[in-house]
């Protein structure tokens, strides 16, 4: 017996489940949040900018006038804001 592949369609149940954003996620801006935050966006990013649709290197209605800036250690950015262990303080 074979076993049915689960498909995930990629509407509103892809966007509320996608957790790491191609952009986002490499911006100074991101608040590394669940609700997909950024001090561009407080009240959440747009759908078609966290999938990466859409990069946000020039200004759109609503981004409060801050647009994608890369962040030079997006890792270290996650571990101050509790969203990766810090592997310096595992025993």
């Amino acid at each position: 017996m074979t076993e049915t592949p689960v498909i995930i369609d990629e509407g509103e149940a892809f966007w509320q489940k996608k957790v790491v954003s191609d952009v986002c996620t490499f911006c100074v801006h991101s608040h590394d949040d669940i609700n997909h935050t950024c001090d561009a966006f407080p009240e959440g990013i747009p759908e078609e900018i966290w999938l990466g649709f859409e990069y946000h290197v020039s200004p759109v209605p609503g981004d409060h006038g801050i647009q994608f800036e890369r962040d030079a250690d997006p890792i270290t950015r996650m571990i101050r804001n509790g969203h990766l262990p810090d592997e310096t303080n595992r025993v």
